[in-house]
This record gives structure tokens, C-alpha cells and sequence, in this order.
């Protein structure tokens, strides 16, 4: 169950995953998911694409993902030097038909390491979606950007806006897309160890209802990453995001927590 600002969202699922390694540096995965979703409590000013498949819907889908990293093994939650490359389709037939395609690149670069044999990590991310058939995917399998995906930014604040159901105008509510764009750039210094570090990032990108980049967004901000052992070996993270090219409609957010995990 999922509750959103214009509607609820109650999905069953069921899922089954193969996977394979290829050396060192190659893993590949083969998904099969089928799920059984509908949405609820719909606002009066919710899209009319919430409306429009807001009944109970079944549909699955078939989804080959490979993945290329050459981060070592031993600094997988923190990782300091290496690339990793992920490329994915997933097939989606039932009570819709369309094909999701992904692919992100991650960069690691150490750019100093003091006396301390603290290092200081530069680190870029792209990433890209995109759905081919037009006006297939429902609102809740279309993209989204914000939050911990793009800080300075709410949840889901990255998209287009619909068309609100009682009015006919457009609505306050993100629509999705079916073509999304991110580059983001983050420099991680080290403070205390591993326990704490510093970082500074500008994010950017966009979420469109067709390839392009007009409606592009741009945040820059800071943040703490602050590892607690007895929670685990994965470090929280505190963001503070500032959008400095922003859209009419966006919805923004000046903090953002999450846990850090790289990938």
C-alpha cells in the first residue's frame, strides 16, 4: 500500500529473479513480476490518468538486466575509484502493453588522500529511461524524479503535471513521464574515518512525456554522511538541496534523508 497526495495505492505482487555472475566484472539478471494494482481515495483534482486506471488492473512483465563494475568487491558501500554500468529492459504485457528501457553509469575518481589515508571521492551518475509507446503505462509505472533522486526536490516533484479530472485544468499532482534524464556530480570528503564525511553535489535532469530537454531542473546543495555501527555498516545521509532551475509546478523540498547506499 502506497498513499500519495492525490490517490492510494494498493498493489499485489508477486516476483521471481535468476542471476549470474560473468567473472569478475559482469552479472546478469533475468526478473518475472506480475502484479494486481488499483488506486483508491483519488482526489477530485487528481489527474484523469489516475482516473482512467484507477480499477483493479493485472499485468507482468519479463525484464533482462546487465550489469558491468569494476568498483572492487571490499568497497562496494564505499566506494572510492572504478565505474559501474547497468543496462535494462523490461517487457510489460497484460492489461497493458509497453517496454521499459534503463541504463546508468557511475563514475568513482579518488581525487586526494591525506596523511590520515582519508580520501576524497568525486563521483558522477547518468541515468536514463524511456518507454516507446506512448500513452501505455499507467501513472504508476511511468518515471519520476525527487527526493533522494534529485535533492532539492520533493518526492515525485520531477514531472509533468496532468490534467486535474474535475476541472479539466491542469492538476497540482505529477503525471509521470515516459522519458526521464539524470546527471549528477558529488565530491565526498572524509571527516572522522568512516564514520563521518562531508559532501557537496549538484544534481540535475528531467522527466518529460517525450524525449527532450526543455523542461530541465538543475539543484545544488551539501550534506553529512554519518555512520552508525551499531545500525550498520550503511551510512545515513543528510541533505540540504537548493534548486536553482526549476519548472512551474515543481514541487520542492530543502531536506532530504535517506541511507547512502551507493548503488
Amino acid at each position: 500500500d502506497r498513499i500519495f497526495d492525490d490517490y492510494e495505492q494498493e498493489t499485489l505482487r508477486g516476483q521471481f529473479g535468476l542471476g549470474r555472475r560473468f567473472g569478475d566484472r559482469w552479472t546478469a539478471n533475468l526478473g518475472f513480476r506480475i502484479d494486481n494494482t488499483r488506486l483508491t481515495d483519488l482526489e477530485p483534482d487528481a489527474p484523469v490518468d489516475a482516473y482512467t486506471v484507477a480499477d483493479r488492473h493485472t499485468y507482468s512483465a519479463v525484464s533482462l538486466r546487465m550489469t558491468r563494475t569494476t568498483v572492487p568487491t571490499t568497497e562496494r558501500l564505499f566506494p572510492t575509484r572504478g565505474t559501474r554500468t547497468e543496462l535494462g529492459v523490461e517487457q510489460i504485457f497484460g492489461d497493458f502493453n509497453f517496454t521499459k528501457l534503463s541504463g546508468e553509469f557511475q563514475f568513482f575518481l579518488p581525487v586526494n588522500q591525506d596523511a590520515l589515508g582519508r580520501i576524497s571521492v568525486l563521483s558522477l551518475k547518468l541515468a536514463g529511461g524511456y518507454i516507446p509507446q506512448k500513452d501505455e503505462a499507467p501513472i504508476y509505472e511511468r518515471f519520476y524524479l525527487g527526493g533522494s533522486s534529485f535533492r532539492g526536490f520533493d518526492f515525485r516533484g520531477v514531472s509533468p503535471r496532468g490534467i486535474a479530472n474535475d476541472t479539466g485544468l491542469p492538476s497540482q499532482y505529477p503525471n509521470g513521464g515516459n522519458f526521464l534524464f539524470f546527471a549528477g556530480i558529488e565530491f565526498t570528503q572524509p571527516i572522522y574515518q568512516e564514520i563521518l564525511s562531508v559532501v557537496g553535489f549538484i544534481d540535475s535532469g528531467t522527466v518529460q512525456e517525450d524525449i527532450g530537454f526543455d523542461q530541465y531542473r538543475v539543484s545544488v546543495g551539501a550534506g553529512l554522511r554519518i555512520r552508525v555501527p551499531a545500525l550498520g555498516p550503511v551510512p545515513l545521509a543528510f541533505d540540504f538541496g537548493f534548486p536553482i532551475v526549476e519548472q512551474e509546478g515543481d514541487q520542492t523540498r530543502l531536506f532530504t534523508f535517506t541511507a547512502d547506499i551507493p548503488f
